[in-house]
């Protein structure tokens, strides 16, 4: 039987040398997906400015349309994909949100903008929960957590792509040529994964041929598992402060440090780049040691990175000086992408090999229809109401009050862990 089982473990069927050159392709994919979608982030306060939006109505802008069709569409492509070619339905959502974000470029209207942003919401609903279920069939479970570390740096280049090639474009040639070239730009990827990836082999039991499971089914065993339901509520609760706060943060130093966008975003794509790398670096190298001693180090690394980072958070945003906040982000991204391999990591560990892209897209549905949608729209709102006493500084203390989630977020990582090998598949 042991044998039989190893026989079909589909990362045997590749070499140390494929594995690693099919997370290339994907890393490349992930770049060009967090480049598209971090590219509004970066032109908001031009686009306020243009049509004298609030802080709020910047908040919906920049959460709501994008976050509720990924939240819709990532179910269904997962579901596709676990029961069907995932390299083919990678392909299909990356060529979807790359065509919508140049669509964005061509937006006469907010409507038009927000119905291009909803385009590439559905596209980058595939992105994350194809890739990961790829990545877990690639790599034994060992190498998992450095693997994501990998694929979890590509928020780092997406987003400096985003922060200074298109901060640049913006500020040359207009928010609208700066999504017309970034999203030109991914094209050629496709291509590239077109000739490169491979679908790895099924096990017996997951042959196309043989019988669908119900969502409804696969979603119940998963939800049974508490440990599953503490490392979603907890990784959601986070997405609040990961994509409210963050999401300002351009407008923030354009507004309060007097930044114009080249500066704001090549100064802060930087400090963050350089954070996000190391913190992906060292989060993924030291979680895999510790898992091969305790798995259960999967849930208490981002339970530590968060307690940790909640004061930093607190650091960085109440700095005066611009030099002073570049440090205190760049360290408070550390913290946070060190902890996302093992998260990825920690779901993949506990789901079971039938249901991989499932797991991932459920989480990904749940940080992105409330994390998404609701962090950016909390951040806007507090600074909305703090700005009759504040002014302009009522958005440094909106996104400080936020950073307060990851405590509650931290807890739940910790109690994840009672259940964690029970749970584990």
């Amino acid at each position: 039987m042991t044998g039989a089982t190893t026989e079909f473990q589909p990362w045997n069927q590749f070499t140390e040398k494929q594995r690693w050159l099919f997370l290339i392709v994907l890393f490349l994919i992930a770049v060009a997906s967090y480049a598209d979608r971090q590219l509004l982030p970066v032109v908001l306060e031009h686009i306020r400015l243009e049509y004298g939006l609030s802080d709020r109505m910047l908040g919906a802008l920049g959460g709501a349309p994008f976050a509720l069709c990924y939240a819709l569409s990532c179910i269904p492509f997962a579901r596709a994909a676990d029961h069907g070619n995932r390299k083919l339905w990678l392909i299909v959502a990356f060529m979807l949100w790359t065509v919508m974000t140049v669509l964005c470029g061509f937006a006469t209207s907010l409507v038009f903008l927000f119905v291009a942003r909803m385009g590439v919401g559905i596209g980058e609903g595939g992105a994350v929960p194809v890739s990961h279920a790829l990545v877990a069939d690639y790599f034994p479970p060992d190498a998992r957590a450095k693997a994501f570390a990998v694929l979890s740096s590509a928020v780092t280049f997406g987003g400096t792509v985003a922060l200074v090639a298109g901060g640049w474009l913006a500020h040359s040639h207009g928010w609208r040529m700066a999504f017309i070239v970034m999203g030109a730009a991914s094209l050629p990827i496709a291509v590239l994964a077109a000739l490169i990836l491979r679908e790895p082999p099924r096990l017996r039991d997951e042959s196309l041929s043989g019988p669908r499971p119900a969502f409804r089914q696969e979603a119940s065993a998963l939800v049974k598992k508490p440990s599953f339901r503490f490392i979603i509520t907890g990784f959601t609760i986070y997405s609040l402060f990961a994509y409210g706060p963050i999401i300002f943060i351009p407008a923030y130093l354009m507004r309060v440090m007097q930044l114009d966008v080249a500066v704001a975003g090549t100064t802060y794509g930087i400090s963050s780049g350089i954070g996000t790398i190391i913190g992906s670096i060292i989060g993924g190298i030291v979680c895999d040691r510790l898992t091969r001693r305790d798995p259960r180090w999967l849930v208490w690394w981002p339970a530590g990175s968060y307690v940790i980072a909640m004061p930093v958070a607190w650091l960085a945003f109440g700095s005066q000086s611009l030099a002073g906040f570049l440090f205190w982000a760049g360290v408070l991204m550390a913290l946070l992408f060190a902890a996302l391999p093992a998260v990825f990591a920690s779901v993949q560990h506990i789901c079971g090999p039938t249901r991989r892209a499932t797991a991932s897209a459920i989480v990904m549905a749940s940080i992105n229809a409330i994390g998404l949608t609701l962090g950016p729209l909390a951040t806007g709102w507090i600074s909305d109401l703090l700005a009759p006493s504040f002014g302009i500084q009522s958005l440094r203390y909106a996104l400080m009050i936020m950073a307060v989630v990851l405590a509650p977020a931290a807890i739940l990582f910790a109690m994840a862990s009672r259940k964690f090998l029970a749970d584990s598949e």
